[in-house]
């Protein structure tokens, strides 16, 4: 009977953690950005603590000022990379943002992230150095 009810409970855990990896990419496959960042809440002094990801920006396509604040805390870590000035990339449908930087480019993925045969934690954050735009 405990072995039962331990195979259960760890069928119920697994299958938990399975959903919430898909919804988490389902998320982040839905977000979409193409703005040049004006402002970069979560490296100001007085964003304390913020778990997401907040960038105000001009809209590439439109010239209009908007947000680029997605649901999802995955973006977050890597708001360091982001400052004004750089043109941040999130295509609708895939899963990697692009950070054009005057002297790089910084992409972070989220490919294959719930196939833990394919996924690499070490490989979401890739840094490509270019030469610098006069």
């Amino acid at each position: 009977m405990k072995k039962t009810l331990l195979l259960f409970i760890s069928i119920i855990f697994y299958g938990c953690g399975e959903s919430q990896c898909y919804d988490f990419h389902k998320l982040v496959l839905n977000q979409q950005s193409n703005i040049i960042v004006e402002r970069n809440y979560n490296t100001e002094k007085s964003s304390f603590a913020l778990g997401t990801l907040k960038l105000k920006g001009k809209n590439l396509d439109t010239n209009k000022s908007e947000y680029f604040n997605p649901d999802t805390r995955g973006w977050q870590p890597f708001a360091k990379y982001i400052s004004k000035g750089d043109t941040i990339i999130k295509r609708k449908g895939e899963a990697i943002m692009y950070i054009y930087k005057k002297d790089s480019i910084v992409s972070i993925s989220y490919e294959n992230f719930c196939d833990k045969t394919k996924y690499n934690q070490d490989k979401i954050l890739n840094i490509i150095e270019r030469e610098s735009i006069n």
